[in-house]
């Protein structure tokens, strides 16, 4: 899914995450990153979010542009 966001935008609102849950969300592996335990179980309920969201709106975009009336969250 292309978020259409620059790096530095995402890692400030992941950091913002980690900062908001008191713990890390994600650890570092060689150029990648890999989930915690904590990030696995928030994976979960977002994808239930989502899931929620479409089947609500009938919109499966997720970015700032309109979809119908509905305004799809801002990351």
């Amino acid at each position: 899914m292309a978020l259409h966001l620059l790096q530095p935008a995402v890692s400030g609102q992941l950091k913002l995450l980690q900062d908001e849950f008191g713990e890390p969300l994600y650890l570092r592996d060689g150029r990648g990153i890999r989930l915690t335990a904590a990030d696995e179980q928030l994976l979960g309920h977002a994808e239930r979010l989502r899931e929620s969201f479409v089947r609500f709106t009938g919109c499966a975009v997720w970015s700032a542009a309109r979809c119908g009336s509905a305004r799809a969250p801002r990351l």
